[in-house]
């Protein structure tokens, strides 16, 4: 099979290879079957298992579908394209381009049935519209959203009062699978209607569960004493990693979240500063909490970094066209190369490397940013990094790029918040 995703991109089954801009990328032999399989299948979605049984054909792991997907999907991002295989949540996988497939007998053989069926295909169409039609005549029909919204990126919230501790939860949780995985958590109504996924959170008994109306069994709970720590939350969201995504790496997930605060108190005044009441994230309120969690976690790396960020976007909005704003944020620069100098780490954690990019920004140095953000591999993987990788872009004139990510931010953060991220940086 020869087939072109792309303009500049062919894939030749035969040689278990790639050619992308003239250019010949070879293959694993399974994935040159998998790649093959999927687009002779173009559009229907394929479990791991279903996967296995067609391609593999022995008794493995399904990781190694993971691996192949994994590996494929890598050789396109390495070439800045997009790759054809898509993720269906809880379902599997499916390939989505338009190919133009060469001297294939078995393209040949189809496009033959597809031309005897046309006559056939029109006829039983024109039918169904007509009856379709008929019935809108007597009753109004009502459009099922999720024909138009993808129902398994969604998930609602269920809870009844809520603290700002317990809110910046609900905040993180949601702007890491929104960012990630394009996954939404909300306690909507038209949630609750649309999902059949429901995290139920009871914070008066202290107890998270989750649980999928559509998948019995597919239920966890975590039962927590006073306040949430940091274990409990990369528990909770490890669980909620293995029900709601069909790829997940715990390893990953454990590292990314690694350098949030140990202690409690700590950990809790962090999530206390992003679930604030009115869902203003910078202001004089919110910093102070981040400096006393600060002051209770020493030395902690993410907590200072965090706090440098919130300190910057304040300043900005604060002293937006003032003559002194330079004269503020060169201060405060300052106190933030002095607390990274006295922290003794063998490496820095995402939460840094994020703030090191927003400090190379405020003293106009874009292309040094963009190296923190993706030489370090953190490009878009919070909300914060999403919009300094935006900016960055933007001041770089990839404008077009940024603006999808600009979209992103405003819908998970609120148009007070983005109004004020806006203004910084110019």
């Amino acid at each position: 099979m020869k087939v072109r995703i792309y303009d500049n991109v062919i894939f030749l089954e035969e040689q278990n290879c790639i050619k992308i801009n003239e250019v010949k990328h070879l293959i694993e032999g399974k994935q040159s079957s998998l790649l093959s399989f999927l687009i002779r299948n173009e559009g229907v979605v394929f479990s791991k298992e279903e996967i296995l049984e067609k391609v593999w054909k022995s008794v493995v792991t399904d990781q190694v579908v993971v691996q192949a997907v994994f590996k494929l999907r890598k050789l396109f991002k390495d070439n800045n394209l997009e790759s054809p295989i898509v993720t269906i949540p809880q379902k599997g996988y499916l390939y989505e381009s338009r190919t133009i497939k060469e001297d294939s007998s078995w393209f040949r053989k189809i496009k033959r049935k597809v031309n005897l069926n046309n006559i056939f295909l029109t006829i039983l169409m024109v039918s169904i519209f007509m009856v379709g039609l008929y019935y809108c005549s007597l009753e109004k029909v009502e459009d099922n959203r999720c024909d138009t919204i993808n129902c398994n990126n969604i998930v609602y919230v269920k809870y009844d009062k809520i603290s700002s501790e317990q809110q910046g939860l609900l905040n993180f949780i949601n702007w890491h699978f929104s960012v990630n995985h394009n996954v939404n958590f909300s306690s909507s109504l038209a949630f609750k209607e649309l999902s059949s996924r429901v995290l139920d959170i009871d914070f008066k008994k202290n107890k998270i569960s989750f649980y999928d109306d559509n998948l019995k069994g597919d239920y966890f709970e975590i039962v927590y004493s006073g306040k949430i720590s940091k274990s409990e939350f990369l528990l909770l969201m490890m669980n909620l990693e293995e029900r709601i995504l069909l790829d997940y790496e715990h390893e990953e997930l454990t590292s990314f979240y690694n350098g949030l605060p140990n202690e409690a108190e700590a950990f809790n005044l962090f999530l206390s500063s992003i679930g604030d009441p009115k869902g203003d994230l910078f202001n004089k309120f919110n910093i102070k909490k981040l400096e006393l969690a600060a002051n209770v976690d020493l030395g902690n790396q993410y907590i200072f970094s965090m706090e440098y960020i919130v300190k910057l976007f304040y300043l900005y909005d604060i002293y937006y066209k003032d003559p002194v704003l330079k004269l503020k944020i060169e201060k405060l620069n300052n106190h933030f190369l002095s607390d990274l100098k006295n922290i003794k780490v063998e490496k820095y954690n995402y939460k840094t490397y994020e703030a090191l990019a927003a400090y190379e920004l405020s003293i106009g140095n874009p292309y040094k940013a963009l190296e923190y953000l993706t030489n370090l591999d953190l490009k878009e993987k919070t909300l914060y990094g999403l919009f300094l990788k935006a900016k960055t872009e933007e001041l770089l004139q990839e404008k077009d790029i940024s603006n999808a990510k600009y979209m992103k931010i405003y819908e998970n953060i609120g148009s007070r918040n983005y109004k004020i991220m806006m203004k910084s940086f110019k």
